[in-house]
């Protein structure tokens, strides 16, 4: 030691740590900016001068978000309504195919019913000239005998009026046969009238549910957008009010309690 150094008992003591405290911090700074990454020190301002900035990125972000969720429930919305304009359109195409099936029936029905009519209509009409030209005959077979003063028993005058009966009986039978088939035909189409009709009863009934479910599933839809926005804006850090509201609920008809246990 010299014969001017001061002992180092001497020095004053350090009144606080700040010295030590900002010592060490600007060791930190040499160490870290020669290690050669960039300087973070110089921005402690840095969010707080950009807090503008950042909450716009931050609405621009829900926005897009918000306008991404919308799409995708048109989406969803604009394929439901497609779904069932398909079903709609099929619903169509089936019932045309019946009605077309049931028109074929009838058609083939009728000629049936018409050409066994016909059929009938013609052997009829051979066995009715047959039967008059046999009654024909008879008419004059009976006039040579009458005229020519020739004995005949009342047997085949008999005879000759039961022929002559049973043929009207069977024209008669014919006919009433005829009308019974006639009956019937006009029987089974008011029954296929009777089942097209309740058909389209049903098919109504049924465009009217899908019409009231398709209402409340948009309705659904439209609840639960109020929901996820009324989350979203409750919990938004940037929400001004700070809290969600919540009602006090109602205590008119509530005994209230004190703090013994006693009825207010």
């Amino acid at each position: 030691m010299g014969a001017n150094a001061t002992p180092m008992l001497t020095l004053p003591a350090p009144t606080s740590t700040s010295s030590n405290v900002g010592y060490a911090v600007s060791n930190n700074q040499a160490a870290f900016l020669s290690s050669g990454y960039p300087n973070p020190f110089g921005r402690s301002n840095f969010w707080r001068a950009n807090q503008e900035k950042l909450d716009r990125c931050f609405a621009k972000t829900v926005a897009d978000e918000e306008k991404e969720a919308e799409r995708k429930e048109e989406e969803k919305r604009n394929k439901i309504l497609k779904e069932e304009e398909e079903r709609k359109e099929e619903w169509r195409k089936e019932r045309e195919r019946l009605e077309a099936e049931i028109t074929d029936r009838l058609d083939k029905r009728m000629e049936e019913k018409n050409s066994c009519r016909l059929k009938e209509k013609g052997s009829d009409d051979v066995a009715l000239k047959e039967e008059l030209e046999k009654i024909r005959k008879e008419n004059e077979k009976l006039r040579s005998v009458l005229t020519s003063g020739d004995g005949v028993d009342g047997t085949t005058n008999v005879s000759k009026l039961q022929v002559e009966l049973a043929f009207f009986r069977r024209q008669v039978l014919a006919k009433r046969v005829m009308e019974d088939d006639v009956f019937a035909m006009k029987k089974e189409i008011d029954q296929l009238r009777t089942s097209a009709l309740a058909r389209g009863s049903f098919q109504s009934e049924l465009d009217s549910l899908r019409s009231e479910v398709s209402r409340l599933k948009i309705q659904g839809v439209k609840d639960r957008e109020q929901v996820e926005l009324w989350k979203r804006e409750a919990l938004r850090p940037g929400n001004k009010r700070g809290s969600v509201a919540i009602e006090t609920p109602e205590v008119s008809n509530m005994d209230l309690l004190g703090p013994d246990g006693r009825t207010i």
